[in-house]
């Protein structure tokens, strides 16, 4: 075997759940998330030879921002919509009647308060809150200091409480 492709399938095997779990955590999607992924390793692998990489940290900042590129390039394709109420009962999924209104307006305020965070913010609650990595690993992965990291999950923790209290 080459050395390239040595290199892809160690990076590939390596990273492969991270990039898969941040694109289900973005698009919710699990059948057409396997193609995004596949589709994060192949730009990746056709271009290698234009990344400057050393080792894996390196590379998943790279295969983190193609994924992100290519999830928003998806999105301004089929411009998808979330799902409404009445979907979700046509699909066969109950919701209880207590929970309707307080449940919508939760998803709605919390949904509001992150897509008007910024682009950086996103990724770093995206990766604490829902891919569960820890404060290291983001700050390695992004390039950032832990500080700032612990800055920025404190700040919004705070603003989405805030804005959940003020539902009441």
């Amino acid at each position: 075997m080459d050395t390239k492709t040595l290199t892809f399938n160690e990076i590939y095997k390596a990273q492969f759940d991270a990039i898969f779990n941040y694109i289900n955590s973005k698009t919710n999607k699990s059948v057409s998330n396997f193609d995004l992924t596949q589709t994060v390793f192949e730009r990746f692998y056709f271009n290698m030879n234009k990344y400057e990489f050393k080792t894996l940290k390196d590379t998943a900042k790279i295969l983190f921002t193609i994924a992100n590129n290519i999830i928003i390039d998806t999105y301004r394709k089929k411009a998808n919509k979330p799902l409404n109420l009445d979907d979700l009962t046509e699909k066969g999924i109950e919701i209880p009647d207590n929970k309707k209104d307080v449940d919508m307006d939760v998803f709605s305020t919390f949904y509001k308060v992150i897509n008007t965070m910024p682009e950086t913010t996103q990724k770093i609650l995206s990766m604490f809150f829902i891919d569960q990595y820890k404060l290291n690993d983001i700050a390695d992965v992004l390039d950032i200091p832990v500080g700032t990291i612990k800055s920025v999950i404190n700040r919004n923790r705070t603003t989405l409480q805030k804005a959940m209290k003020n539902l009441k």
